[in-house]
């Protein structure tokens, strides 16, 4: 009875899968397995986890045996991924099949790391699930903590142990269920004040040097480091600066905050919800957005802050909402335009190079059958695309979800497309394609979509959109045209949109619209149409305005600011059109509520000036 009670008191073991010619260097910076086993040590000094490797076999054991035991008791498997991981015959059909099935269970979290560069997408495991069907998966699906474009060894040996401590911290997270305490600098250790999404990309390549010259030219100690990264639409400039967000939140712990502003929306808002929602302070009454800003700018943390403005139309638009001239400050910028400024450092971003944009496509497409004897046909399709990311990203999208289109045949779509529509730009054939794979209803959901602004719509907007998406007439029965009315409809076009990478979902029940083919869905409403969504999107914002009371509290203008950018679209709208009847709204009250609720937004606030503008 003893001996039961003290297994059913044992800790969680934590199993690393790795092979043993990347622990043999002489160098001990170089043994990767002797590396993270210093970091994971404590667990077991503290009685917290059992972590097991090989080496913990003795002579005469059956290995084979014991290796499988442990694994069945495994809550965390670490996998060291390089070539010679991928080359293992023990690895590849013993240790992780039977880590995938406790995966597919829900007994083990899979936590890859990177040691060197190998193809781990195109790298496939076998294993049979729990019904006995046979299943393949790529450990790119479970995205190593260090990101595919950044293995261990091309790292400073500082990252290094900063990658291996995260590893180290998220094992400890899942065995114990509790956050990590400290740092590894001794400070407290605190969750980063940030406002960032997750990336919507599945695959993100061929940028690394960019990211490093991003990285470079904003820690040069300068006063005010600001970076623009510059290009033609559709190449990844906003990819390629939530990217260099996003590992900064990887890889330092001492960031004071990292904040990201659309700069096509209103920027003053978006710091001052900033300051208050993400960093909790309690803002004066000052008379606007631009005197209001510089006082959150100046309470932001004595740490260095990460400042991102995404998509600059004119410099001069952002000047006067810039952090103050600090070291603290790094500002990056993501543009179209050539902004000549002596404070902003240039990094022009190209298209991707011919091999980038081929391993984007084999990457996304995730049939590697298809390439066998379509390699050159797939390396003639990149280059068609002028290797821009976003016209290969929808392109292996739609070649993804139709498992029967050769390559071949897509290039020849698009080249037809393109014939048909001489005016039309490359990308723009890929949108055209794109839509013509749409159903009519699905066609609809983007039309709606696009009537929205520019910021991430929350889903429910959508909804009752689509509920007032109806003619009403005096005859019966009352006529009909949207086809999106039965929910599941919308719900099968959201998932549709998805598959094709036309629309992003960037958190829980919040997506994004690339702004080119948020444009490109807005020219395809007949005049009809238009008339109809936009007065569907205009009745929903106007029910929004009517919830703001006249002195809104902090907590009804926390719920609403997501939606104010729609709501200043449609007051946006209303002010081009000619006459009150061309919007589509029967009531004069109602237009009115349009306005009345934005000012009383911002009169909420304290910010008297720009509630009346």
């Amino acid at each position: 009875m003893q001996n039961e009670s003290d297994s059913s008191k044992s800790p969680p073991t934590i199993f690393i899968c790795y092979a043993r010619k990347n622990n043999e260097d002489p160098d001990f910076k170089q043994r990767w397995l002797d590396k993270l086993l210093d970091h994971l040590r404590p667990l077991e000094y503290q009685d917290e986890a059992i972590v097991w490797c090989d080496k913990r076999l003795e002579m005469g054991e059956f290995w084979d045996s014991d290796i499988r035991a442990a694994l069945r008791s495994a809550k965390v498997a670490i996998a060291l991924l390089s070539p010679a991981f991928s080359a293992s015959r023990y690895i590849r059909f013993e240790e992780m099949p039977m880590i995938l099935q406790q995966v597919d269970a829900g007994q083990t979290k899979l936590l890859p790391i990177l040691l060197s560069a190998c193809d781990v997408a195109g790298s496939k495991f076998r294993y049979g699930d729990s019904e006995a069907e046979k299943k393949e998966r790529s450990l790119y699906e479970f995205q190593a903590l260090n990101g595919i474009d950044k293995p261990l060894s091309g790292l400073p040996e500082h990252q290094q142990d900063a990658m291996l401590l995260r590893v180290a911290q998220r094992a400890r997270e899942i065995v114990t269920g509790k956050k990590p305490e400290g740092s590894s600098g001794g400070e407290p250790r605190k969750n980063t004040p940030t406002n960032l999404t997750r990336s919507g990309t599945e695959t993100f390549v061929g940028r690394s040097e960019a990211l490093q010259e991003i990285d470079d030219r904003l820690q040069q100690g300068r006063s005010v480091a600001i970076c623009a990264v510059s290009g033609m639409g559709g190449i990844g400039k906003t990819e390629l600066a939530l990217q260099y967000a996003l590992r900064q939140l990887e890889l330092r712990s001492d960031l004071g905050a990292v904040c990201w502003i659309d700069a096509r929306l209103d920027i003053g808002l978006q710091i001052v919800t900033f300051a208050r929602s993400i960093l909790g302070l309690q803002l004066p009454e000052l008379p606007d957005l631009k005197e209001l800003s510089a006082w959150c700018w100046r309470r932001f943390p004595n740490q260095d802050c990460l400042i991102v403005f995404d998509d600059v139309q004119e410099y001069s638009e952002i000047e006067a909402f810039l952090p103050p001239v600090e070291s603290r400050f790094k500002v990056l910028l993501t543009t179209r335009a050539n902004i000549e400024q002596d404070s902003v450092s240039v990094v022009a971003i190209e298209t991707l190079k011919p091999l980038q944009a081929f391993k984007l496509l084999y990457l996304t497409v995730q049939d590697e059958s298809r390439f066998v004897e379509g390699q050159m046909i797939a390396e003639e399709l990149c280059e068609w695309l002028g290797y821009l990311p976003l016209g290969i990203r929808l392109v292996a999208k739609f070649l993804r979800v139709e498992p029967d289109l050769s390559i071949a045949a897509g290039l020849a779509e698009l080249k037809a497309e393109k014939l048909k529509h001489d005016g039309l730009t490359k990308i723009e054939t890929v949108f055209e394609v794109s839509w013509k794979k749409l159903t009519e209803a699905e066609r609809q959901l983007t039309m709606v979509l696009g009537t929205f602004g520019k910021a991430a719509i929350g889903w429910e907007l959508v909804d009752q959109a689509v509920a007032f998406c109806r003619v009403d007439g005096d005859a019966e029965p009352v006529e009909q045209w949207c086809l999106l009315l039965e929910p599941k409809a919308v719900r099968r076009g959201r998932r549709r949109l998805i598959e094709l990478s036309l629309l992003q979902r960037v958190e829980a029940e919040q997506y994004q619209v690339h702004p080119l083919l948020r444009e490109f869905f807005a020219s395809k409403m007949t005049q009809e149409e238009r008339k109809q969504i936009r007065t569907a999107v205009a009745m929903v914002m106007i029910g929004i305005a009517k919830q703001i009371p006249q002195d809104p509290t902090l907590e009804i203008i926390s719920a609403v600011t997501q939606a104010i950018p729609h709501l200043e679209a449609v007051a946006e709208d209303l002010m081009q059109m000619k006459s009150p009847e061309e919007s589509g709204i029967s009531e004069d009250d109602d237009l009115t509520w349009v306005f009345t609720g934005i000012s009383r937004f911002y009169w909420g606030q304290g910010l008297y000036a720009d509630a009346e503008l």
